[in-house]
């Protein structure tokens, strides 16, 4: 057994049993993941341009004269909303003191009190901006019954609003469950579990599957469990491997055994390859990851992929991924690659197959 380059993984046993494979894994890095804080990616971009917000005492919407949170805005307020939004707009991207002015400004404006206000008073293309995106956060921690409210009677959500609203539901699990409890006849739904899945799939995985869970069977639940078995697999193989070995439908488990060698494959392609092969992965599967490896290492170690490619059984995914391998390999350093092509049987089958799809790719270039 293999090490993987840097001492990212280690395998302490590997053994047979009611299923064909159990493996103790060593995750071989530094710290945890840092716990999300309450202030938004939005907010933390905003705030990332401003030197103090407290020189900027003249926020519009002041709440001195009110008590509690604000329900509506007035005129000269909803003229001040859209003329704000439309100056970020028109901003250069690469003018960092209007955008860092106009910043401070929206930020200066905003309070516990009278973002709900604000929230509302905005369009729905204003609100899918990075200003519009930090208000709702910023109601969504201030007042979370009233904004999910608001939030659960719309028509439609866009992807900033969706993440923004999952991004805060995601800190708290309880609330997360009522609100997608109550999403059963919301059209928008299955969308925003799924977001909100996708974006717990990192770092908490037994929350991402909870969430996995309430979809039906399709490609959005087939895409959440990939991509959780990825990132799984990446961070903490030994509780990702349980789980994928023991899933129980088989169609499913096989794709999973398949996506998770393409995250072990990225440090060790070796440990890759037992895995499919442990883990008794279909043709398919490995077919396509063995592919997916070669070409990761094509460029990074074209030798230790050869390597790795030369003990592939005759088939289909061989001859793809010594292609492929040759390919790039010829182009970055065609003395190493030849030396090693001179080593395979299927020599001058690899340099004529190369040689064809060369042919062809300047014929559809050309064409194009």
């Amino acid at each position: 057994m293999t090490a993987a380059k840097g001492g990212r993984w280690s395998i302490a046993a590997i053994s047979a049993g009611s299923v064909l494979l159990l493996v103790a894994v060593s995750w071989m890095r530094g710290g945890g993941p840092e716990r999300p804080g309450r202030i938004s990616r939005e907010e933390e971009r905003l705030q990332s341009e401003i030197s103090d917000v407290s020189k900027f005492p003249g926020a519009v919407f002041s709440v001195a004269d009110h008590e509690g949170k604000r329900t509506a805005i007035t005129g000269d307020e909803a003229a001040y909303l859209h003329a704000a939004i439309a100056r970020w707009r028109e901003a250069d991207l690469g003018d960092d003191v209007t955008r860092g002015r106009l910043s401070r400004e929206w930020l200066a404006a905003l309070s516990d009190e009278n973002v709900g206000a604000v929230v509302r008073g905005l369009s729905a293309d204003e609100l899918d901006t990075t200003l519009g995106l930090t208000a709702l956060d910023r109601w969504l921690r201030a007042d979370a019954s009233d904004a999910l409210a608001w939030v659960r009677v719309r028509t439609r959500l866009s992807a900033g609003e969706t993440l923004a609203v999952a991004r805060c539901l995601l800190e708290e699990p309880k609330r997360l469950e009522a609100f997608c409890d109550a999403l059963t006849d919301v059209d928008w739904g299955p969308d925003f579990i799924s977001a909100a899945g996708l974006e717990a799939a990192e770092k908490n995985p037994a929350q991402a599957l909870a969430l996995a869970g309430r979809l039906e069977e399709g490609d959005a639940r087939t895409n959440l469990l990939e991509t959780i078995a990825y990132a799984w697999m990446s961070r903490e193989p030994a509780g990702a491997a349980a789980w994928v070995l023991t899933t129980k439908d088989p169609a499913t488990r096989a794709r999973l055994i398949g996506v998770s060698a393409k995250a072990i494959a990225i440090t060790d392609p070796d440990l890759a390859a037992q895995w499919l092969e442990k883990a008794g992965a279909g043709r398919r599967e490995f077919s396509d990851t063995a592919i997916c490896v070669a070409g990761l290492w094509a460029a990074r170690d074209p030798q230790e992929a050869g390597r790795w490619v030369e003990r592939f059984p005759a088939g289909a995914a061989r001859d793809a991924a010594i292609d492929l391998l040759a390919d790039h390999w010829l182009q970055a350093d065609a003395a190493a690659a030849n030396a090693w092509l001179g080593r395979l049987p299927e020599r001058a089958r690899v340099l004529e197959r190369i040689a064809r799809a060369r042919t062809e790719r300047a014929m559809e270039a050309t064409e194009d």
